[in-house]
């Protein structure tokens, strides 16, 4: 087995402490420490170690009931046509698939120091197909937002804009196109062994750059870390500024019509009461389904940006040693990115009522099913 210092941080998920690599070594890569830091250290890698199981296997049995849940919710009558339930249940499918594909890897290599990327064929199908989900996630946000934020810019215009139809053609265009943008992965992700001629021992370095190894390394992991997460969190925030100033206009509008209401006096009559009731009705609604857009965005956020950051972190300083700090910042910031993939379906039940209703609802008609049986 491969020594860990040897093994270099292009790729963020080869690093662990579960895999009986020697760590023996790693004190001579870095800095003299003192027993206090190195005891501190040693009880951080233990926490790790052990959230490392027993966390991500609780994040995969949550993640995987949570997201069936909220695919099933989404695609009741209620939200049947609504754009957003269609967002959110590609979403949800999106988050089940990268759980499924990513977290039980990264949960195989921590228990039993298994990882299905031990050739080159299943290194370059696992980390291809991982990519187009987390994409296809980060840009499903993307798409969702946008429709918000049409719908405050052009309301009369945006179920023209955002019908039905072309909201499906534009989740299957996401996802076509994060398959085409991650086919590069087949050719410059590999196997590659490497013999120092001092030592004339050989280094296996599995799912690494292969191909002009020092330049596409650098350009992989900016457009990695740019696509995945740098590019779509810029926009949210943006988009999320626009719908919370759009949001405040718009009280500030209702403040100033009341008020002109209540000087005028105007006559009440049951149609203007039925018209307000319907429209206090509707504005809930949207109310609702912006809070939890602004919920997830920022939870998207979160949980995504700190791996990035990490992970272009020694090509911006010229650093690539590997140390005991590193590994710990690595592990910790994988469970809090697959940590996003399985919490969607509780923000879905805090922030919306119709949701909660329909969860509620669904769940009855299963109990009456079963003791009808």
């Amino acid at each position: 087995m491969t020594d860990l210092t040897t093994l270099e941080p292009d790729l963020i998920e080869e690093l662990t402490f579960h895999d009986s690599r020697d760590k023996s070594n790693l004190s001579s890569h870095t800095h003299p420490m003192d027993s206090a830091i190195s005891g501190i250290l040693d009880n951080l890698e233990a926490a790790i170690g052990f959230l490392s199981i027993y966390y991500t296997l609780i994040l995969i049995v949550v993640g995987v009931i949570c997201n069936s849940l909220a695919i099933a919710v989404l695609s009741r009558k209620a939200f049947k046509g609504t754009s957003m339930a269609l967002y959110f249940r590609f979403l949800s499918l999106m988050d089940l698939a990268a759980i499924l594909t990513g977290l039980t890897r990264f949960f195989q290599i921590s228990a039993f120091g298994f990882d299905v990327r031990n050739n080159e064929d299943s290194c370059r199908v696992n980390f291809w197909i991982m990519n187009v989900f987390l994409f296809s996630s980060s840009y499903t946000l993307i798409a969702v937002t946008t429709e918000r934020v049409l719908s405050i810019i052009k309301p009369h215009k945006v179920r023209i804009i955002c019908s039905t139809k072309r909201i499906n053609h534009i989740i299957a265009g996401i996802f076509v196109c994060m398959a085409i943008i991650n086919t590069p992965i087949f050719y410059i992700l590999g196997t590659l062994e490497e013999t120092d001629p001092i030592t004339n021992l050989t280094t296996v370095r599995y799912c690494t750059v292969i191909v002009h190894r020092d330049k596409i390394r650098f350009i992989f992991w900016w457009y990695e870390s740019l696509m995945f997460a740098f590019i779509p969190c810029s926009i949210l925030i943006v988009f999320n500024a626009i719908i919370l100033k759009g949001i405040i206009d718009s009280r500030r509008k209702m403040k100033k019509m009341t008020a002109s209401a209540t000087n005028n006096v105007p006559v009440k009559s049951e149609n203007t009461d039925e018209k307000k009731e319907k429209q206090g009705d509707q504005k809930n609604k949207i109310s609702s389904l912006t809070v939890t857009l602004l919920s997830i965005n920022m939870t998207f956020i979160i949980c995504n940006f700190p791996i990035c950051v990490y992970q272009v972190t020694p090509m911006l300083l010229n650093d690539w040693q590997v140390t005991r700090v590193s590994i710990i910042m690595v592990h910790f910031f994988l469970m809090l990115m697959y940590t996003n993939n399985a919490l969607n379906f509780l923000l879905y039940c805090i922030t919306g009522s119709k949701f909660r209703t329909e969860l509620v609802a669904m769940i009855s008609e299963v109990f009456v099913k079963i003791i009808g049986k």
